[in-house]
């Protein structure tokens, strides 16, 4: 239990870290990237991006609570 707690926090803070780190780069086509650097990234894959390391936190949160242990 305590391990997939701990990797859905690892997941959470990835995903807080993607949308805090959004910069905006250019306009038309608009593109953002994380903290200005590496890739640039259309609003919808960077918006998909969020999402998907979201849904693995997600994941891993039911994991926890699935495998708790019950008294």
């Amino acid at each position: 239990m305590t391990r997939y707690f701990i990797s859905a926090n690892i997941w959470l803070l990835t995903a807080l870290t993607l949308f805090v780190g959004r910069t905006f780069e250019r306009d038309s086509p608009t593109r953002y990237s994380v903290f200005h650097g590496g890739q640039w990234f259309s609003p919808e894959t960077y918006s998909l991006m969020i999402l998907s390391v979201l849904a693995v936190s997600a994941f891993f949160f039911v994991l926890t609570w699935k495998t708790r242990s019950k008294p």
